[in-house]
C-alpha cells in the first residue's frame, strides 16, 4: 500500500502525453523556435534523459502534438457529421464542432495553423501531416456519397475541395482568434455561406454537408 505522500509513478504513455500537452502549451504560446526540449521538460516536470526515452527531438514532439490535434479535430467533426441527416444540419453542425475545437482548446488551434507555416526544419514533416489531414477530409466528403462515380479526375476534386476547405477554415480561425470581438456567431455564418455556395459545384464531389 502506498504511503499518503508517496508520488505515483507515471506509465510510459501518461509522460508522452504529458510532453505533447506541454509542448502545444509551449508551442502555442512561444512558437516552434523559440520552444526547447529543456522548455517542454521543465513544463511537463520530467527529465531531460526520460524525453529522449519518448521522442528522437523537438521535432518528433512537434510532429506526435501536430498529428494528435488533426486526429481529434477529425474525429470531431465525424462524429458530429454522421449524427445530422439533412444537408443543412450537417453543414452547422460541422462548422459549430469546428468553432467549438478553437473557444475549447485555442492553444490546440495555434499549434494546427502554425503546422502549415513551421519553420524550414520541420516544413517537409508538417506538410506531410497537412497532407494526411487533407485526406482525412475526403474520406469523410466520399464516404457521404457511397454511391457517387469513381475516377483519377473525381478524385483529384475531392481532394483539391477538401484541400480548399482545409485552408480556408484555418485562415478564417486564425483571423478570429486575432480579433475576437468578432461574434463567433458572424463568423460561422459567413463560413457556412462561403462553403455552401463556393463548393457546392466543385466537380462532381459535393462536401459532405451541401446538396
Amino acid at each position: 500500500m502506498l504511503r499518503k505522500n508517496a508520488k505515483t509513478r507515471l506509465s510510459a504513455a501518461e509522460r508522452r502525453q504529458r510532453l505533447i500537452d506541454a509542448s502545444i502549451e509551449l508551442f502555442a504560446d512561444y512558437g516552434y523556435e523559440a520552444t526547447s526540449v529543456d522548455d517542454i521538460a521543465r513544463r511537463a516536470g520530467i527529465t531531460k534523459p526520460v524525453v529522449y526515452d519518448h521522442f528522437s527531438s523537438k521535432e518528433a514532439i512537434f510532429i506526435a502534438a501536430l498529428e494528435l490535434i488533426r486526429d481529434g479535430l477529425l474525429d470531431r467533426g465525424a462524429k458530429v457529421i454522421a449524427k445530422e441527416t439533412e444537408p443543412g444540419g450537417r453543414l452547422l453542425a460541422g462548422i459549430h464542432a469546428f468553432f467549438d475545437f478553437i473557444e475549447e482548446t485555442p492553444k490546440s488551434a495555434r499549434v494546427l495553423i502554425m503546422g502549415s507555416k513551421g519553420a524550414p526544419s520541420i516544413i517537409e514533416a508538417c506538410q506531410r501531416v497537412q497532407a494526411q489531414a487533407t485526406s482525412g477530409i475526403a474520406s469523410l466528403m466520399k464516404s457521404s456519397r457511397p454511391g457517387s462515380r469513381s475516377s483519377n479526375k473525381n478524385e483529384r476534386a475531392l481532394f483539391l475541395t477538401a484541400e480548399f476547405v482545409k485552408k480556408g477554415m484555418h485562415g478564417l480561425a486564425e483571423w478570429w482568434m486575432d480579433h475576437p470581438d468578432v461574434p463567433r456567431k458572424e463568423v460561422e455564418g459567413v463560413l457556412a455561406a462561403v462553403l455552401k455556395n463556393g463548393t457546392a459545384r466543385a466537380g462532381e464531389w459535393h462536401l459532405p454537408f451541401t446538396k
